[in-house]
Parts: C-alpha cells; structure tokens; sequence
C-alpha cells in the first residue's frame, strides 16, 4: 500500500516526531511497530510522571517532616526529649566558631602568653569568670531557643470543631502555638522556623534568643562586662 507522505506533520516533541515519521513510512503493514513505538513512548511518559512525583514528595517532605513533626528550617537539631529537641545549632554557627577563637585567644595571651605579674588569686578568679563566660555562651548557642513543642499539635488536632480554637498553625514550619499566651512567637525568616518569646536574632549566637535560652543570654551578656572589668583592673594592677 502506497504511502501518503502528505498526512506527515513533524511534531514538536522529537519523541512523538519519530514515532509519526515510522508509521507514515512503513504504512499499515507495520501495525506491530507501530504499537512498540507507542508503547516506548508511553512508558518514557509514565517515567516522567514518576519522577515528576517523587520531586514534588521530596519537596513536600522539606517542608512538612514524614513523621509529621515540627519542622526545624535552618537549624541542626539532636537529641529530642519526647520528639521535641534539645540541641538546636542555628545557621550562623560560623560566627559562634570565630567568636570563640576571639575569646579563647584574648584570655590566653592575657593570663598566659604576656608573662604579666599577676597574683595566683587574680589568675584564679580570671579563669573561673572566663569560664563562666564561655559556658553560658555555648549554651545559648546549643540550647533549643523555643521551637514550638510537638504536643501543641496533638492538642490542636484533638480539639472539637466548632469550638474556640486555642492554637494558631504556621504553614511555614507546621508548628501549632497558643493563641492566649502572652508571649509573642514569630517566625524568624533566617532560621526559618517560629520562635516562643522571640527576642531577637543573633548571628553570634548562631540562631535566635527566645524563649528557651534567653536566660542564658542574659547571663552570658552580664559575665561579659564583669570579665573585661576585672581584666582591665588586673592590667593596671600589674602595671603599678
């Protein structure tokens, strides 16, 4: 049987094209290589389809965890207490890293590298507020900062319909809070995750200083002064 070339119209998917350009040629005879065209094409478009939803699941899963906890955003949590974490690094631990150096380095070239005339007492005393000073800094920096907790969720889900909600949902981070606390929770674009009694954010500190480690803050930001105050009066005591 003849063939009518004039029915070809080159298609816009080369796939398809090719597909097209065989049967034309071949005619009806070729019925079988036909259908095994149309079959790789169909099985090409079936893989397409399962990557395309295997992509869209990875990005739901970033957004919203499999096990359908809160989600953390930015930071690396560890050590979960009754699925809520203890350990929360935030994106900006590069300046944790430097500022520690910074500190370590100040305090050994002071009391230990510059060979000053300083009293055992006053070195003991240096010691214990450097000390003070760089744990309570590491804990702010490693604490929970106020992520909401995960059994927000399960009493938000449990409420009855119609009835006064007591939580607001986060669709950012999936994260449930109370409605009538009085603390202000707010979702740090950085960190990218809410925050309890959000303060501030603190690229010092890594992440934000909320509700779970603003005491800490406070404490590191009082031992601070006290620190360089008696390092200065123990330089011009060594001076005299």
């Amino acid at each position: 049987m003849e063939t009518n070339s004039n029915n070809y119209k080159p298609s816009s998917n080369p796939e398809y094209d090719t597909y097209e350009m065989n049967y034309v040629s071949t005619g009806r005879g070729d019925d079988l290589e036909a259908t095994f065209n149309t079959d790789e094409i169909s099985s090409r478009d079936a893989r397409s389809v399962e990557i395309t939803n295997t992509k869209n699941a990875n990005d739901t899963n970033k957004m919203l965890n499999t096990d359908g906890r809160v989600q953390n955003g930015n930071m690396k949590c560890c050590l979960y207490f009754r699925e809520d974490p203890i350990i929360a690094i935030g994106p900006n631990y590069f300046y944790f890293i430097i500022f520690s150096v910074i500190l370590f380095s100040f305090h050994s070239s002071i009391f230990f590298f510059l060979n000053l005339d300083l009293n055992t007492y006053i070195k003991y005393i240096g010691n214990s507020l450097y000390f003070l000073q760089i744990f309570t800094y590491t804990l702010v920096t490693l604490k929970n900062p106020g992520i909401p907790s995960n059994k927000n969720k399960l009493l938000a889900k449990n409420e009855k319909p119609g009835v006064y909600k007591s939580f607001s949902h986060c669709s950012m981070c999936n994260s449930y809070t109370a409605i009538d606390s009085c603390e202000i929770t707010f979702h740090c674009p950085d960190c990218d995750v809410c925050i309890e009694a959000y303060d501030h954010h603190c690229v010092w500190t890594s992440k934000c200083v909320g509700k779970g480690n603003i005491k800490l803050f406070y404490s590191f930001v009082m031992i601070t002064p006290c620190y360089l105050l008696f390092v200065l009066f123990a330089l011009l005591g060594s001076f005299i």
